[in-house]
């Protein structure tokens, strides 16, 4: 089956994952790379044999482009998506999709204008934890969730360093580059929060704060939100916390049951009964997999932008409830 000729629009440290998970790949072919710094395109070259520009325009007119993979930082998802799309690409956008709802309707306009596949890389759908979660929930046995929550509290500098050396190393921490946990973080969390209750959202509560690693922006969060059908997600974040603390992925209480790190509980006669099931393992090379197969044999995607632009409205209502420090109705 022929290849899929991807190029990465940001050769940092989320580019170069990109490039780790995708070389040797029978379904993708790596060909060139855009990055604003010299070094980045070096190792692009030297390291990867891929064809480093300097320009996006000139990246874009790259031959036989098909795929553009957008791991800048998260300012700039918006823009070189829309302008890769323009451009006659496809498009993968590293999360966040966008800072705002304004960024991410630009976004699914130029997807149908040019009838480019776009979609956004959401990989931590695959993570063991979550899937386990998911099909207890899926599987019918607990019935429909009533109280949901994630909890990982640790003391962690990645905010400050998980960047390449030769660009700005702590630029998650700058609000410009749209730095901060919430959208990081938390960009995973609400996804499968969403996936979990596939309800609209009528209500959210969020409170941040920088903690220890920022002074611009959150290194902690809890976001809270209420689904129409009367079920609460807690998602649950710091980075700063000196009382590490995690669930284990999510805690489900759900109407005839729950489930939670391996154990599925199930009501019988005013008591639980325990159940161990299977954590699948960590599976995200499956995201890739799908993009290949819609865009060679039309398969339906897995993660369709229309849905993550729910996380990125659930974000920006959670901004603003932290800005007017109480919960605030919505319709997402």
């Amino acid at each position: 089956m022929e290849k899929i000729r991807i190029g990465i629009a940001g050769f940092g440290k989320m580019g170069s994952h990109h490039a780790d998970a995708l070389k040797g790949s029978p379904l993708f072919s790596l060909e060139a790379v855009f990055d604003v710094t010299p070094a980045r395109r070096e190792v692009a070259a030297k390291e990867y044999g891929l064809r480093a520009y300097d320009d996006l325009e000139r990246f874009l007119r790259h031959p036989g482009l098909e795929l553009v993979v957008v791991a800048t930082p998260s300012n700039s998802h918006a823009e070189i998506a829309v302008r890769a799309m323009r451009a006659g690409a496809n498009v993968v956008v590293e999360k966040p999709m966008a800072l705002t709802v304004a960024e991410a309707d630009e976004m699914l306009r130029a997807a149908k204008e040019t009838g480019r596949m776009l979609s956004v890389y959401q990989n931590r759908r695959w993570d063991g934890d979550f899937l386990a979660a998911r099909a207890a929930v899926e599987g019918g046995r607990i019935g429909k969730p009533q109280m949901l929550k994630v909890v990982w509290w640790t003391y962690l500098s990645a905010l400050t360093g998980w960047s390449v050396p030769e660009f700005r190393p702590g630029w998650r921490t700058e609000k410009r580059f749209g730095g901060g946990l919430l959208y990081d973080w938390g960009a995973h969390y609400l996804d499968q929060a969403l996936l979990l209750v596939p309800e609209k959202v009528v209500e959210v509560y969020g409170c941040l704060a920088g903690l220890k690693w920022c002074a611009e922006v959150d290194d902690t969060f809890l976001a809270v939100l209420k689904f129409a059908g009367g079920a609460v997600a807690q998602v649950e974040v710091s980075f700063a916390s000196r009382a590490p603390f995690k669930t284990n992925g999510w805690a489900v209480s759900c109407e005839k049951g729950g489930y939670r790190d391996g154990t599925l509980y199930l009501e019988e006669e005013g008591k639980l009964r325990e159940e161990k099931v299977e954590i699948p393992p960590r599976c995200p090379e499956k995201f890739y997999e799908n993009i290949h197969a819609a865009l060679r044999q039309g398969a339906p995607l897995v993660v369709r932008p229309e849905d993550v632009r729910r996380v990125i409205a659930v974000i920006e209502a959670l901004f603003a409830s932290h800005e007017r420090g109480e919960a605030v109705k919505v319709s997402i």
